[in-house]
């Protein structure tokens, strides 16, 4: 299983960097231009001759226009020849004959030789008109040539963008519901190991055990797999992310090891509380089962503890006396000695913060003296108290944003317990949407800013798994599960928001100190677990009314007559008995149901993209496990269920159309059964028909319609049961088109389509914005 386990993650890993091999050829034109370097030779060839053709006819125009400027100027000085020679006639007395003769001579000569000149000039002109013409047909040609040849090859890249952004989106949404269906497994698994683990409790519980030594006792099972503990140096691994770092790690261990993270964060730290109870024999396991004469040892155990903690803060309180006479003594040094104003607040400040510092252990002490807080002392205030021992007061800075909450570190607890743990349903869904995580990240984000990320960090992961447990704990309940659906997504969105690595396009979000990867994954995992816990709810309910309320329900009144009747004592495919004088479902019910998750869905404000996902997941539910009934059943598969069914279906897409819901795929996810069903009420007898039921029915396969056609069964005498002839006729179209449905009869109810949760950033939250009323309980927070 190792081998195919690094098989699988060299495959996913060679995958990966072919995909972004495809995105950046996807993304760049250059190959498509080495493809074509042909046509791009052949298109500057093309340009070449045009503007050569150009060059050419622009030294022809040239060459015209010298020659009508010289046709011109010599037509100019022949007739001012001839005006002169005019002029000259008329003033001169009329010459000899010869002299006379000569003239008229050269002069027709002169005259025969201009209209030659001019006659070619003109020839030569009309030659070049025609030339230019010629020149300019074969430019718009050559010009329209070279746009189709560009719309051409734009139409090819973005063809194959499309081809490639379409295989990509594909392969991410098979990989992404590979992962999802791998988070569902490791949900599955997990609840598994606990229910296993209640059972094995309440074994051991019953038949109880005798201890054969004062040191040793009986545990349910190891609390991790290796003896080597934890170091305690750590104490932010308790509330790390239940996945490794990477994503092939991520997934590995969420398959193979759903158990160990549980013993990990529970029992990580080895604290000297823990060797206390080791050394007082004082089980920590809660599967350690003690009898009764075992209670007095346990008793003195913790009183052993309580002495123990009230002796180190007596300690602590007696170091903070000291450190506070320090500084009283260094203050008035500083004022004997130096006038500084400056240093004097500085110190005056500090010793402020002491004296609180002592203010707060003198009560802590008295706390510990209270017998009825015992238990959560041993499981809670030594971790506070070895984690206040090591911070030290004075290096914190002031925070600098406001608007914050301030939640003491000995009331971290408290806090999670009143807002996420113990919270009462009806408190929980009065609130306004998102408010438990809102509270939850201005007070780690107060945290952050004071200085104290380990705290902060600490904050935020007991936070989370007090989401998961919350999960948990209401796993039944469709309301609550909403509701911290869109707590987790608020709080991921919020982490992601103000983490180091994201983009910022305003001043205002100061980002968070501590790393916050290993917790955004953990969100995400989680959000896409509640989601799915959210779908497994409201599937459960639906499943036991899908049959009954889609198929079988009369919504019209005698429209079946008492020629179809479903018999009573027909055992029903898909449908659960009911009890004996119980209403039959109705479509009233299903919409119901759907309404009740519409109203939790739309009572958190989750965003509409999340909605229309989950809607078309259920719709698709609706329709595998109607069609695959119909399938199924002889009695429904005639003309007047096919009546009813299309009028309940109907009811379903305008309930959907109301409520927004037909864009996100979840209308036309009811396409199979819509196509059945029409095909339940067409004529079946001529050829016409045959050829309607092969272009109408595109989303049904071959055997799903082979299948209903000879299921059909006569409505009345006037109704005819399908011939074998027309049965053959719909198989041989069948055959000739191109099938786009899988060749298979019955549809996989369980399939899942994979979510994607729409990002959009939040709103930047402030304490004054928030109303927090008072049956939460969380008055001891202060505001900043």
């Amino acid at each position: 299983r190792a081998v195919v386990f690094m098989q699988c993650c060299v495959r996913r890993k060679a995958s990966r960097r072919e995909l972004l091999k495809l995105k950046a050829e996807a993304r760049s034109v250059e190959r498509y231009r080495e493809l074509n370097k042909g046509m791009e030779v052949k298109l500057m060839q093309l340009q070449l001759r045009v503007d050569q053709e150009v060059r050419e006819s622009c030294a022809l125009r040239e060459t015209l226009n010298a020659e009508r400027e010289a046709f011109s100027s010599e037509l100019e000085a022949l007739r001012a020849i001839i005006q002169k020679l005019e002029s000259q006639k008329r003033g001169k007395p009329p010459p000899g004959p010869a002299v006379s003769e000569k003239e008229v001579e050269e002069r027709r000569r002169a005259e025969e030789k201009a209209a030659l000149e001019i006659l070619h000039l003109r020839q030569e002109l009309q030659a070049l008109k025609k030339e230019k013409e010629s020149v300019e047909m074969e430019k718009k040609d050559l010009a329209a040539r070279l746009l189709e040849q560009e719309k051409t090859q734009r139409e090819c890249v973005h063809q194959a963008v499309l081809q490639a952004s379409l295989a990509l989106r594909t392969e991410l949404d098979e990989e992404r519901l590979k992962y999802q269906g791998l988070l569902r497994d490791f949900t599955r698994l997990e609840q598994r190991y606990d229910n296993l683990r209640e059972m094995s409790l309440l074994s051991e519980r019953g038949k109880g055990h005798r201890r054969t030594d004062s040191t040793q006792s009986l545990s349910f099972e190891p609390l991790s797999p290796s003896p080597t503990p934890l170091s305690p140096q750590s104490p932010t691994s308790l509330f790390t992310s239940p996945f490794p770092s990477s994503p092939e790690e991520e997934r590995r261990h969420s398959v193979t090891s759903p158990s160990q993270e549980r013993r990990l964060s529970v029992w990580s730290l080895d604290t000297p509380l823990d060797q206390l109870m080791e050394k007082t024999d004082v089980p920590k396991d809660p599967a350690v089962k003690v009898k009764r004469e075992d209670l007095e040892h346990a008793y003195d155990a913790v009183r052993v503890a309580n002495k123990f903690l009230e002796r180190q803060l007596r300690q602590q309180d007696a170091r903070r006396e000291e450190e506070l006479e320090a500084l009283r003594s260094q203050l008035s040094q500083a004022i004997a000695c130096s006038s500084s104003a400056a240093q004097t607040q500085d110190l005056q400040e500090l010793l402020e913060a002491r004296e609180r510092e002592c203010v707060r252990l003198r009560r802590e002490v008295k706390e510990l003296r209270n017998t009825a807080l015992l238990r959560r002392l041993l499981t809670h205030v030594f971790p506070t108290a070895s984690t206040t021992e090591a911070f030290c007061p004075s290096q914190l800075k002031p925070a600098a944003a406001t608007g914050l909450m301030e939640c003491r570190k000995r009331d971290e607890n408290k806090l999670i317990k009143n807002l996420v743990t113990d919270i009462r349903v009806d408190s929980a869904l009065s609130l306004s949407p998102g408010l438990p995580a809102s509270v939850l990240f201005l007070c780690v984000r107060q945290a952050d800013c004071s200085g104290d990320q380990s705290r902060a960090r600490s904050l935020c992961g007991a936070a989370i798994s007090a989401m998961k447990a919350a999960l948990k704990k209401h796993v039944a309940d469709l309301d609550m599960t909403a509701l911290w659906l869109k707590n987790i997504c608020l709080l991921h969105d919020l982490l992601a928001q103000h983490s180091s690595n994201q983009n910022r396009d305003s001043d205002e979000l100061v980002p968070l100190t501590f790393d916050l990867s290993d917790l955004i994954r953990t969100l995400s995992d989680l959000c896409i677990q509640a989601y799915q816990q959210l779908l497994s709810i409201t599937e459960t309910r639906l499943q036991k009314l899908i049959v009954p309320a889609l198929l079988e329900s009369e919504t019209i009144t005698g429209l079946s007559g008492s020629v179809v009747k479903l018999a009573a004592s027909r055992k029903r495919a898909g449908s659960e008995p009911r009890p004996v004088g119980a209403d039959a479902p109705t479509m009233a019910s299903l919409l119901r149901e759907l309404g009740a998750f519409h109203t939790a869905l739309t009572r958190q404000a989750l965003p509409q993209g999340l909605t229309e996902q989950a809607f078309r997941q259920l719709t698709y539910l609706i329709t595998a496990s109607a069609l695959n009934n119909l399938l199924l059943r002889k009695d429904m598969c005639c003309w007047s269920r096919g009546i009813q069914i299309r009028y309940n279906v109907s009811l379903l897409e305008e309930w959907l159309r109301s409520r927004g819901l037909q864009t996100g795929g979840a209308v036309s996810t009811l396409e199979p059964l819509i196509q059945a069903v029409q095909l339940l009420q067409v004529g079946k007898k001529t050829d016409a028909d045959a050829q309607a039921i092969v272009q109408t029915c595109t989303a049904l396969s071959s055997k799903q319609i082979a299948k209903i056609l000879a299921l059909y069964t006569p409505h009345s005498d006037l109704d005819e049961k399908v011939s074998l002839n027309f049965m053959r006729k719909v198989q041989e179209l069948l055959r000739g088109r191109s099938d786009s449905q899988p060749p298979q009869l019955l549809l996989d109810v369980r399939r899942v389509f994979p979510v994607t949760f729409p990002s959009s950033p939040p709103p930047i939250i402030s304490v004054e914005e928030l109303v927090i009323p008072d049956s939460l309980k969380i008055s001891f927070l202060r505001r900043t």
